[in-house]
């Protein structure tokens, strides 16, 4: 092959480069697409200054103190900062996913009843903000809230649940069972079968 081959073959590439660029169609434009979605709280991370979360007779309380937070209910008990900051980002960042409209009579539909998880944040300043957790939606993807006890039902992204369970997994459990002297299962006597350990 000649050095003209060459260059007519560069040219005819440079043509159609040219033409690639100049006949390519725009993008179509969204006009009809969705407007994005509002968030389901106005609140900043920085602007929290305490969390408690309870869900049935348990309570985890924690504080702010510097860039840490340190767990105040269970007294002793620790948790990793980035799990709580994880947990406070998924709240605070999630969006509404729809608006459902509900009476006060439906809320146990949605998991929202007496039984149902609350988060409260506190402020620096100002009142706390109230937040109801309740069931997954039937495909399990997204989670119904509510925001104080006036708020309406709105769907929510599931990870704020996923980081609540890491939270209370992360919980020690009660002692197992629960008439043992130290409370852990290997301090009790072994059964016996015909007087030898089983």
């Amino acid at each position: 092959m000649g050095w003209r081959q060459v260059g007519l073959i560069y040219l005819v590439f440079a043509i159609l480069a040219v033409l690639y660029v100049r006949e390519r169609p725009p993008e179509p434009q969204r006009e009809g697409g969705r407007p994005p979605r509002a968030r389901f709280l106005q609140v900043a991370a920085a602007d929290v200054s305490a969390i408690r979360i309870v869900r049935g007779g348990r309570a985890v309380s924690m504080r702010r103190e510097g860039p840490d937070w340190v767990v105040v209910e269970p007294t002793g008990m620790r948790l990793p900062n980035d799990l709580v900051t994880g947990f406070l980002q998924a709240l605070l960042t999630t969006e509404e996913i729809d608006h459902v409209a509900t009476t006060t009579r439906e809320l146990g539909s949605f998991g929202l009843d007496d039984q149902a998880d609350r988060v409260e944040l506190a402020p620096a300043s100002g009142n706390a903000v109230v937040v109801t957790l309740g069931s997954t939606n039937p495909t399990g993807t997204a989670l119904y809230a509510r925001r104080g006890p006036d708020g309406g039902v709105v769907l929510i992204g599931r990870q704020v649940r996923d980081y609540e369970d890491m939270i209370y997994n992360a919980l020690p459990r009660g002692g197992v069972p629960a008439d043992t002297a130290d409370g852990r299962i290997g301090s009790r006597t072994p059964l016996l079968f015909n007087g030898s350990a089983v």
